[in-house]
């Protein structure tokens, strides 16, 4: 799957053998029945059952988030992120595993390439760090300034898609 929640658990794995003291929570539906043999198992082999939690749908995610401290984003591709907005936009600091544009819609800082430095990155992890972020770099005034001028410049005379 796309969003690669075994990658997810590995490095929580990885985490807590290096002395992290942490849990995972995952939120949504199953899509398949072989992702989610395939990830209790591997909750098993690894020992996690005390420390993973598949919550299902969530319908409130700011309170299922309000106690959470970080987002682990293990996906290999993402139109947007929205998952990670929403989470920095409330407080939560976050771990991307980098994929294709990420770079131009998130800080370096939370933006990782392996494993090994998910691990170190999560070993530091500031909450409310990345709380303004979203609201000023995505703020909904400046979409819509974006947008209309994007359309404007669409139905300009001469434009190519005519």
């Amino acid at each position: 799957p796309k969003k690669d929640p075994a990658l997810a658990l590995r490095i929580l794995a990885d985490f807590r053998r290096a002395g992290g003291e942490a849990s995972l929570a995952f939120a949504g539906a199953w899509k398949s029945l072989r992702v989610r043999l395939h990830l209790l198992d591997l909750v098993a082999k690894l020992g996690l059952q005390d420390v993973v939690h598949f919550d299902g749908v969530v319908d409130d995610m700011p309170q299922w988030l309000a106690d959470k401290d970080v987002l682990l984003s293990t996906s290999m591709f993402e139109s947007f992120g929205y998952a990670i907005g929403e989470a920095l936009a409330m407080g939560l600091d976050a771990v991307v595993l980098t994929y294709p544009g990420a770079e131009r819609a998130w800080p370096a800082d939370i933006l990782v390439c392996t494993s090994a430095e998910a691990v170190e990155r999560l070993q530091h992890v500031q909450k409310h760090r990345w709380t303004g972020y979203v609201a000023g770099r995505y703020a909904l005034v400046d979409q819509a300034k974006h947008m209309v001028a994007q359309l404007q410049s669409m139905s300009a005379p001469g434009h190519v898609g005519e």
